[in-house]
């Protein structure tokens, strides 16, 4: 429901077209090892393996019929295979995952379960309605596709599990996103703070619930992962199914001694940030498997760096991308901002109705364009800066009465605090360090600025310019 598949494929396709072979359905030390490849003739790997395999949770129970692990969860879900998951469902944990998790299991469910024979039999016609309406129109819009498949989905859609989280932090030290919690919650989600699994209750083999304990807090006084529990807190609840999103850690089963790679206490590949290089000169490795689970963002970039490492290493050059700067001043008389843009409130993108978040649809919608171009709007346009000319300013402070956030400060020189640069910088202007009330200076807090520009239009001399610098293709 989150990442649309056409996009994935639109991503993948665009890859393939540069001419890499992609081989599927090959599991690094089952059907290769780093050692075939090489035999086979090549000459530097990168690995992006991700963290795939669940944390195990070390408490009673965890053995029993109806614990899940979240990623192995997540896994059939996307594969479209049923998991059964009785009538009430437990969740431990409160990241990113762990929302996946619980939204993924109310789009799941016992979906068949109490439906008499008339409430199928009028699902169904009206899943046969809305297909054989769309047989009129021509084949434009995948989201009248997808409102057909939910309508169908209608027909399984009762039975949907009542869905309880229990994490450790308090609401405002959930490591999910605020806007995750949000949908999570309104999806019918109920979230429980301060609660950690104490053991899983078992009946025959099967989970019957699960005994949680009150935490006193989460992190120490350093800020380190370090909970501590209240004792005589504890208390039961009841459910079927125990699902574990407690964290990812990635499959290094695979390496050999051979390989000479060295992992982390953290049971990361031991990586340097800076080049990618692993502990063996030819393999390089970036994403959830050097660094641990983050954003997909970030892993796109680390490959991007990896590539430019692995040129190095397989030329011995760095490379070079024929860049150059672009620079361009804006005419003052000229130069606007959106009227208001600092006060426009920032919205989040529209989302599916909830009785339609069925199944795998994306839940998340794209803005109609007069909110885009709203949303726009509010960009400050960080790549454009006020330049200040010292040799043109007379100190009027002009700049500094208009400027709307206060980031600009007339001050005496000799009350600026120096380093050598700036010692230097006077010494070779004026022969010798600054005197009190001799010579001005203006000082600026860059994270106030909001480039209005209007530092720049009330100078009388021009000393104030904006300007915007470009790298481009040479």
């Amino acid at each position: 429901y989150r990442l649309p598949r056409e996009i994935v494929q639109a991503e993948i396709d665009a890859i393939a077209s540069l001419g890499v072979e992609i081989r599927l359905n090959q599991r690094l030390g089952r059907d290769f090892t780093l050692g075939s490849l090489q035999a086979a003739g090549y000459e530097a790997f990168f690995l992006a393996i991700g963290a795939h395999r669940s944390r195990e949770l070390g408490i009673e129970g965890v053995q029993l019929d109806g614990v899940l692990r979240a990623i192995e969860f997540l896994l059939n879900v996307n594969l479209g295979y049923r998991v059964q998951l009785g009538r009430k469902v437990v969740v431990i944990g409160g990241g990113n995952v762990a929302f996946d998790v619980a939204r993924s299991v109310v789009r799941q469910a016992d979906k068949f379960a109490g439906m008499s024979e008339a409430e199928l039999r009028v699902a169904l016609h009206q899943a046969a309605a809305a297909l054989e309406e769309l047989t009129t129109k021509d084949s434009e819009a995948p989201d009248e596709v997808r409102l057909a498949l939910d309508v169908a989905r209608e027909a399984i859609r009762k039975g949907v599990p009542e869905v309880h989280m229990y994490c450790l932090e308090n609401l405002d030290e959930i490591p999910a996103a605020r806007e995750e919690i949000e949908e999570a919650e309104r999806e019918g989600i109920v979230l429980h703070t301060r609660f950690g699994p104490k053991r899983i209750l078992g009946r025959e083999g099967k989970v019957s619930g699960i005994e949680l304990i009150r935490a006193s807090r989460v992190f120490d006084e350093n800020r380190r992962f370090n909970p501590q529990f209240i004792d005589g807190s504890e208390e039961c609840v009841e459910c079927d199914t125990v699902l574990l999103a407690i964290g990812q850690a990635a499959d290094l089963t695979w390496i050999r001694p051979e390989d000479h790679l060295k992992v982390t206490p953290r049971g990361t590949l031991q990586t340097d940030p800076a080049t990618l290089a692993t502990s063996r000169p030819d393999v390089f490795a970036g994403g959830d498997v050097a660094f641990g689970p983050r954003i997909i963002i970030t892993a796109v970039a680390e490959g991007k760096r990896a590539a430019r490492s692995i040129a190095k290493f397989l030329t011995g050059r760095e490379p070079v991308e024929p860049r150059q700067a672009r620079l361009t001043i804006y005419d003052t008389r000229h130069y606007r901002m959106k009227p208001d843009y600092e006060k426009l409130a920032r919205r989040s993108p529209p989302t599916l109705p909830l009785d339609r978040r069925i199944g795998i649809a994306e839940v998340e919608r794209d803005y109609p364009e007069p909110e885009a171009r709203l949303q726009a709007d509010r960009c400050l346009q960080c790549h454009v800066s006020p330049v200040f000319n010292g040799d043109e300013c007379v100190l009027c402070g002009g700049c500094a009465d208009v400027c709307p956030e206060f980031c600009l400060r007339l001050v005496d020189a000799a009350r600026l605090r120096s380093d050598d640069k700036l010692q230097a910088a006077f010494l070779a202007r004026y022969g010798r360090s600054p005197a009190p009330g001799e010579h001005g200076a203006i000082i600026k807090d860059e994270t106030r600025c909001i480039r209005c520009g209007l530092c720049a239009v009330r100078c009388p001399t021009g000393a104030i310019t904006m300007e915007r610098v470009e790298l481009v293709p040479a």
